[in-house]
């Protein structure tokens, strides 16, 4: 993975980590950024979300990425925790239409995606990619607004969230497609 490579406002390695900013006033470089660290995982991505309104979870560019991994990669999973409503039911229709393409995801590797309806909508939004990487979105950005965030290439960190979020989703319901 060269830093080059990504579209990120600003690189940093100090504490021992490598950190990389997404940019601050463009969601589009946000969500190409978000794409291009999840591209390349062979083992898990675990993700965090609010709304998943169909801006970053319908777009075709993430959903192969995902697809890719998961051909690739046999023992892969992926994984996605969101809010979205205050009913189950209608939190699930409106996933359905709002990210048709990783719900077709999910019909193609029925044991290896999993979609998690969660009853609060989560502060932090992040994703885990092999336990090496974790992009963190802005804390407590507003719903269906533009956000920034920032990419931590450290095992340690990874391992934490990861760890987390197998927690959260002990709160979560697994929705059934």
């Amino acid at each position: 993975m060269v830093a080059e490579a990504f579209p990120f406002s600003q690189i940093s390695s100090s504490m021992g980590y490598q950190e990389r900013w997404l940019s601050r006033r463009d969601p589009a470089v946000s969500r190409w950024a978000y794409i291009q660290t999840v591209q390349d995982f062979s083992r898990v991505v675990k993700m965090v979300a609010g709304e998943a309104n169909g801006q970053l979870f319908n777009r075709p560019e993430l959903v192969g990425a995902l697809r890719e991994g998961l051909q690739k990669h046999p023992q892969s999973t992926v994984a996605l925790a969101f809010h979205k409503d205050n009913d189950k039911n209608k939190a699930q229709l409106s996933f359905e239409k709002d990210n048709s393409l990783m719900v077709n995801l999910k019909y193609d590797f029925p044991e290896r995606v999993h979609i998690f309806w969660a009853l609060k909508r989560p502060r932090q939004h992040y994703a885990v990619v092999d336990e090496e990487r974790v992009i963190f979105e802005q804390p407590n950005h507003p719903a269906n607004k533009p956000w920034w965030g920032n990419v931590v290439e450290n095992t340690a960190i990874a391992k934490e969230w990861e760890r987390r979020f197998d927690e959260y989703v002990g709160y979560c319901s697994e929705l059934q497609f």
